[in-house]
């Protein structure tokens, strides 16, 4: 029996490609503790991600603050010391959301007198201001970490950030230049081709206006904000021109914004694959008193990119809508023009979708139907007769999944059924409706070209056909 020391080293690098593609960290470290054979293999995958992860520096438990700069400082010292693991960097995660505490945790770390040597020559080759850079070191604050981390990973792709009080603050030179005075391009996160930002603070610290530049990354395909409230004094302007972002995937979650700042990022890509808006009404959740646009100006919010959208997912997260009265709620308008529209996701429909979907349609999630959806259903499965030959024809040839999530706890609104059913009651006459009315879309979804999902606990409970 072969050991495995005895494999060729091209056999060990496949092992140790796939345990870092699984994220088996802990056995990549295993494996470097083995031998000095595969000590030389398998360090360089552990290098691929950086993660500041919730552990305790004494006991190394988890669920414990960890002082965000230690694991941060060793990283640099590294990282300045062995430019060769530097180059291996591709993803890296960084929460800034909770610094307290790390004062005393760097100081308890006792860092040598080489590591503080180390840092100070990677100090000195920032173009920046250097005695900033040492004054907010001093403060143990992560700006100068940060920036020493973001000029040694000259191939990270993937960066990851948490945001507290500070915002972008301490991030800042990352994205800007550095100063007037430094009449040098700013060489940090040239390559990032995937940016995901978590504020904590929801846009109300002022530097989160330089997220500007961080939409103008150059390389920069797939953006992600998560809280964003476009009425907090720190919204930034959004104030592209068209056609100059390289987003093909833009997610803006836990977000409120109004239509025409949403037209103007949307305007701003060069061509916008990929749209995701999961709004948050973070000034009572209502209509009247949230800017959060409006169901019927999505169409003309994404007008400049409907010959390029692929995926398009909407959640406006608006209050509960009475089912009796859903007739009376702003619904999307046609998204007959968005040619090349596979997957689409949202929170309301009208009666006709076949009038307002383009034949290259695949899915249909609807999130939060308060309507009847019989006719929907029906509508969708429809065929015309082409003359003279007869034939039928495909409305939606390309249609595959019609996926449907009541908003309400019990679904008669979609059902179409008055009365509301509870599995609890015995009122035969309630329980018949709504048996009919389950039957009657389950004989349409039987019929249909597609595959018809509810997603329903009570309607799982109730009829085991889905």
């Amino acid at each position: 029996m072969a050991r495995l020391l005895d494999l060729p080293n091209e056999i060990l690098l496949i092992i140790c490609s796939f345990l870092n593609h699984m994220v088996l960290k802990d056995e990549l470290q295993a494996l470097c503790l083995t031998s000095k054979l595969l000590y030389s293999i398998a360090q360089p995958f552990l290098y691929t991600r950086f993660e500041q992860e919730a552990r305790c520096q004494c006991c190394n438990s988890r669920g414990i603050l960890p002082g965000h700069l230690v694991a941060m400082v060793r990283l640099v010292r590294t990282l300045i010391e062995r430019p060769d693991l530097a180059a291996r960097v591709q993803s890296a995660t960084i929460d800034t959301s909770g610094n307290d505490g790390d004062d005393d945790h760097v100081r308890k770390a006792d860092f040598d007198a080489d590591t503080l040597k180390t840092l100070a020559a990677g100090f000195q080759q920032l173009p920046t201001d250097k005695a900033q850079l040492f004054m907010e070191t001093v403060e143990m604050r992560s700006n100068p970490y940060l920036l020493l981390l973001a000029s040694r990973m000259s191939n990270l792709e993937h960066l990851e950030l948490v945001l507290g009080d500070e915002g972008l603050d301490d991030l800042a030179p990352l994205f800007t230049p550095c100063s007037e005075d430094v009449m040098i391009e700013q060489p940090y996160l040239r390559n990032l081709k995937s940016v995901v930002i978590r504020d904590m603070m929801l846009t109300e610290c002022d530097s989160m206006m330089n997220l500007d530049a961080v939409m103008e990354l150059p390389q920069l395909e797939n953006f992600t904000l998560i809280g964003l409230n476009g009425d907090a004094e720190g919204c930034p302007l959004f104030d592209f021109e068209p056609g100059t972002l390289n987003i093909s995937t833009l997610t803006l979650a836990a977000a409120c914004l109004d239509a025409e700042t949403l037209t103007q990022i949307v305007a701003g890509c060069k061509e916008l694959k990929v749209f995701k808006y999961f709004g948050s009404n973070f000034d009572g959740n209502t209509m009247n008193e949230s800017i959060q646009f409006d169901p019927s100006e999505l169409v003309s919010i994404l007008a400049s990119q409907q010959e390029n959208i692929v995926t398009l997912f909407c959640n406006l997260d608006w209050e509960v809508i009475d089912p009796t009265n859903w007739s009376r709620c702003s619904k999307y308008g046609s998204f007959a023009s968005f040619t090349k529209l596979m997957h689409l996701e949202i929170d309301q429909y009208p009666y006709t979708p076949k009038q307002e979907l383009p034949p290259s349609i695949h899915c249909l999630h609807i999130k939060n139907i308060s309507f009847p959806i019989i006719d929907v259903v029906g509508s969708l499965n429809m065929r015309t007769i082409d003359l003279p030959e007869h034939e039928l024809h495909d409305e939606l040839p390309n249609f595959s999944i019609l996926t449907l999530v009541p908003r309400d706890d019990i679904p008669n609104g979609m059902l179409d059924v008055p009365a509301r059913y509870d599995h609890t009651d015995e009122d035969l006459k309630t329980m018949g409706e709504f048996d009919f009315a389950c039957e009657t879309l389950w004989d349409i979804a039987k019929e249909c070209r597609f595959s018809v999902r509810v997603e329903h606990d009570v309607w799982a409970r109730f009829h085991g056909y889905f």
